[in-house]
């Protein structure tokens, strides 16, 4: 069995609130994530020549939680790191079997269900200009 699944593409929106301290900011952050995923599974038995085959590929909603550190550099420019983590769900599809020819009508029969939980975790380094200061 071959299984793969992926994050194509994920935006988040999500407020940060924290403690300043000198020139050094702690904060948490969450909320709202979109993101493009992909899940696919490829399922072959050799002694009847069985396979079952199919794929998902959507755009979903989630959640976004975290927390980073953010340091001034100067008055325009700041340096963060910061981890977020994200659940999108369970995604799920459906396939159908297909063998040899002698067992095609009992192998059509046989459906299956392929779900997979996406999650992601993430590890962000940032630069940042504030302009108009």
């Amino acid at each position: 069995m071959t299984t793969t699944s992926g994050l194509q593409g994920m935006f988040t929106l999500r407020p940060r609130a924290g403690v300043a301290v000198n020139s050094l900011l702690v904060y948490a952050t969450g909320g709202w994530a979109y993101a493009k995923r992909t899940f696919s599974q490829d399922l072959k038995q050799d002694s009847l020549n069985y396979g079952q085959t199919g794929s998902v590929s959507r755009w979903d909603s989630g959640w976004v939680v975290g927390g980073g550190i953010e340091a001034a550099l100067s008055p325009r420019w700041s340096l963060k790191t910061e981890y977020l983590y994200a659940d999108f769900g369970t995604v799920s599809f459906q396939s159908s079997g297909t063998c040899d020819a002698a067992f095609a009508a009992a192998c059509a029969l046989y459906t299956g269900e392929h779900r997979q939980k996406l999650t992601s975790q993430m590890v962000r380094v940032g630069l940042n200009y504030r302009f108009g200061y």
